[in-house]
C-alpha cells in the first residue's frame, strides 16, 4: 500500500512538473470583444452553402478592428434551432493589419461543440436569432501580434434583429455580438 502511495505520489509530482514547464512556455491573457455586423445577404438555410457576415468592435489585444467571414449550417436540430460553423474561418483585423484568424463551431479544430442557432418567431412574421459559438484561433493564419498564438478560445453570442424568411434563406439583418474567453500566446521571440 505504501508502496503505491508513493509511486502515485511520484507520478503527480512528475506530472506538476511537466505542466509547470509548459505552463512557462506560454502566456494565457484574457480576451473580451464586443461589437457590431452585418449578414448583407442575410442566412442561406441550406446546410453548407455559406453566407458571408461582417463586423467591427473592441477586443483586448486588437482594440479597434474590423472582420469578415462566412456562416454555415451544419444540420437543422429542430424546427427553430440548427447546428453551425464558420466556413472556413472568421478574420479579425485590427487597425494596423494584425490579423487574429478564427475558427467558430468547428470541432475539427478545437470548439467543443458545433454553434448553436435559436430563431424566434416575431409577432409581424419575421424572427430574430441568438447565435453561441465558441471561436478557436487558427494559429498558423495569424499575423503580427498574433504570429505567436498558440491556442486559447472564447464564447461569443450574437443576437440579430428583426429578418424574414424568403426561399432557402433570410433577408439581411444587422446583429450585435460579445465574446469572453482568453488566447494563449507562446512565451519568448
Amino acid at each position: 500500500m505504501f508502496r503505491r502511495s508513493f509511486h502515485v505520489a511520484v507520478l503527480g509530482f512528475a506530472v506538476l512538473v511537466c505542466l509547470s514547464g509548459r505552463v512557462a512556455e506560454a502566456q494565457t491573457k484574457p480576451f473580451k470583444l464586443t461589437g457590431s455586423g452585418l449578414a448583407p445577404y442575410g442566412l442561406s438555410l441550406i446546410p453548407g452553402v455559406p453566407a458571408p457576415h461582417v463586423s467591427t468592435g473592441t477586443a483586448t489585444e486588437l482594440g479597434q478592428h474590423t472582420g469578415a467571414g462566412h456562416f454555415t449550417f451544419l444540420e437543422f436540430t429542430g424546427p427553430l434551432t440548427a447546428d453551425f460553423s464558420s466556413a472556413p474561418t472568421y478574420t479579425f483585423v485590427a487597425a494596423n493589419g494584425d490579423q487574429l484568424v478564427c475558427t467558430y463551431g468547428d470541432v475539427h479544430n478545437g470548439a467543443l461543440l458545433p454553434g448553436e442557432v435559436t430563431l424566434t418567431p416575431q409577432s409581424d412574421g419575421s424572427f430574430t436569432a441568438e447565435f453561441v459559438a465558441e471561436f478557436n484561433p487558427v494559429p498558423s493564419q495569424c499575423t503580427g501580434r498574433f504570429k505567436n498564438l498558440t491556442g486559447g478560445s472564447f464564447l461569443m453570442i450574437a443576437k440579430s434583429s428583426p429578418f424574414f424568411l424568403i426561399g432557402a434563406g433570410s433577408t439581411a439583418f444587422v446583429y450585435t455580438w460579445e465574446g469572453n474567453g482568453s488566447l494563449v500566446f507562446a512565451k519568448g521571440k
